[in-house]
């Protein structure tokens, strides 16, 4: 049962980020000029965003191997599972949270991890020029 979940929610979700991307383009926005400490605060959360990734990988790289080395019951391999999922789920909303200061566009959607040079949407310049 739960690789058929596994599957569709490999599949549902690129389509879903696609979907809310091609929204939020098209969004009316005022944009505003984007101070250093807007720019210091985007750059933070990406480094969130990084260290969220790497420690996702590592918590169930160990978990997974844990519990299958040791030879766990069924219902402890479900409650890794679902703790796999819930920081999967945590980590990918953190990301996806991250907005630009100028115009609010989300942009979790234009980058895979750091921030971006640019926000695609108004144009500011994210990293120091």
């Amino acid at each position: 049962m739960w690789p058929i979940l596994v599957i569709v929610a490999g599949v549902a979700t690129p389509l879903v980020i696609l979907a809310c991307r091609y929204r939020a383009k098209r969004a009316p926005f005022d944009p505003r000029p984007i101070t250093d400490q807007d720019r210091s605060r985007v750059r933070a959360q990406g480094r969130v965003a990084v260290v969220a990734f790497i420690a996702f990988w590592v918590i169930s790289v160990g978990l997974i191997l844990g519990t299958e080395l040791r030879g766990a019951s069924d219902r402890t391999r479900w409650v890794v599972y679902w703790v796999v999922v819930a920081l999967a789920v945590s980590a990918v909303g953190h990301h996806l949270s991250i907005r630009c200061p100028s115009c609010g566009y989300r942009l979790g959607y234009q980058r895979s991890l750091w921030v971006p040079p640019h926000c695609e949407r108004c144009g500011a310049a994210l990293q120091r020029p």
